[in-house]
């Protein structure tokens, strides 16, 4: 799944540097959510010569899916939301 997601955001790269796309936050990353366990791979898989040729780590950050339930949201945290769906 890291893999695939690495190269919907090296699409993306293409479609921005062609101009296809316009974005106006280059300081802002995109991101991929992974668990913690998952962050290795992500780093390894940003090796890739594609991805180097693409420089799509500085398009595309990571972050922890455990990190993101700790973020407040308005009807409590993330992960609490998540629960009461289920």
């Amino acid at each position: 799944m890291i893999y695939s997601g690495l190269l919907r955001m090296a699409d993306l790269s293409l479609c921005l540097k062609r101009g296809l796309l316009a974005y106006n936050a280059p300081d802002c990353p995109c991101y991929i959510v992974l668990p913690k366990a998952k962050k290795r791979l992500f780093e390894k898989q940003l090796g890739r010569p594609i991805f180097q040729e693409l420089q799509i780590f500085q398009l595309c950050k990571a972050i922890n899916i455990e990190d993101i339930q700790q973020i407040p949201c308005k009807c409590g945290t993330l992960h609490s939301v998540h629960q009461q769906k289920k």
